[in-house]
């Protein structure tokens, strides 16, 4: 499924197994909802556009998070995502570098205070105008 408001992937959930939504997710669209549905039901939430379309690279907040570990506000992110059960992500990655980068979240260990900092930044908007 993609872009299913939880009542609309529940009313589906009735008429055929569902394994993932793919949903727009980032630090300042938090997607609290979409995120019990999937605990509840055991289905994957895919976040795409997990950097807000790049906003999220300039927040102090991930940029201070980025330093402390010596990497990058994008893997810091990545990292946050997929930190939480049930996420996975799809990064847009235009060069070599930037896909390899993506990759090397896998070492990386976020603190506790530092995942509940970048969760904090939720506003609910939206980088991409949903039809």
């Amino acid at each position: 499924m993609s872009n299913f408001p939880t009542t609309l992937l529940r009313e589906a959930l009735e008429h055929a197994p569902v394994i993932c939504n793919q949903v727009e997710y980032h630090p300042y669209l938090g997607q609290p909802q979409a995120l019990a549905l999937a605990l509840e039901r055991d289905l994957m939430v895919t976040a795409y556009s997990p950097l807000a379309q790049g906003a999220v690279l300039h927040d102090p907040v991930i940029g201070e998070i980025a330093a402390s570990h010596g990497r990058t506000p994008a893997q810091i992110v990545l990292r946050w995502l997929l930190d939480q059960p049930q996420v996975a992500t799809v990064p847009k990655a235009a060069s070599h570098e930037h896909r390899a980068a993506n990759l090397d979240v896998f070492d990386l260990a976020l603190a506790d205070e530092q995942r509940a900092a970048i969760a904090s930044l939720a506003r609910g908007g939206h980088a991409i105008a949903p039809s």
